[in-house]
């Protein structure tokens, strides 16, 4: 997995591009953000994080209360930085804990379905037949091309088990259980 994640941080360069001021619903959609509305706190935290991310600060916490719709400014926000992406559009991580890895799932495939999604949940023999499948997708001449998914899903656990690198996005959902 390290090998993995070492390559995937080559594909993570991005440009700066200076949206944040047009953050709208019918923006949002253009990203490619399906079948949900933004609320305008959701609008305004989605904006808040781009602007965080325009001023080059690579960690911000989103603390609104449960049940404000955290998860859908996420899947927002990773819209946006795959828009803002230069060519390929790098991968994320998803970081959170294993109760709430299939919601993540279904929002991402609801809000979202033109992501590809890869969950790296299970016990380590699947785990280990998923890094098989990326490492024969993606593997040209010693490099990492057209990685199989945007998203790879892991929860917490296997966090710690990996080196995460520099140049991921990380979102943590639920972050007082990392610990």
């Amino acid at each position: 997995m390290d090998h993995i994640l070492r390559q995937l941080n080559k594909l993570t360069k991005t440009k700066t591009i200076a949206r944040h001021f047009s953050i709208s619903q019918e923006y949002c959609q253009e990203l490619g953000l399906k079948n949900v509305a933004l609320r305008s706190h959701q609008l305004e935290g989605l904006k808040w994080l781009s602007e965080c991310h325009e001023r080059g600060q690579h960690g911000c916490i989103l603390g609104d209360e449960m049940g404000l719709g955290k998860t859908l400014q996420s899947i927002a926000l990773l819209l946006y930085l795959r828009d803002a992406s230069s060519s390929p559009s790098p991968p994320f991580i998803v970081i959170c804990p294993l109760s709430v890895v299939s919601g993540w799932e279904k929002e991402l495939q609801r809000a979202s379905p033109q992501l590809r999604v890869l969950n790296f949940c299970g016990d380590k023999e699947t785990r280990g037949s998923k890094q098989e499948e990326i490492l024969l997708h993606c593997y040209k001449s010693g490099a990492m091309i057209d990685p199989p998914f945007d998203i790879l899903l892991v929860h917490y656990e296997i966090v710690l088990l990996l080196w995460i690198k520099r140049g991921f996005t990380l979102l943590l959902n639920n972050i007082h259980k990392f610990s």
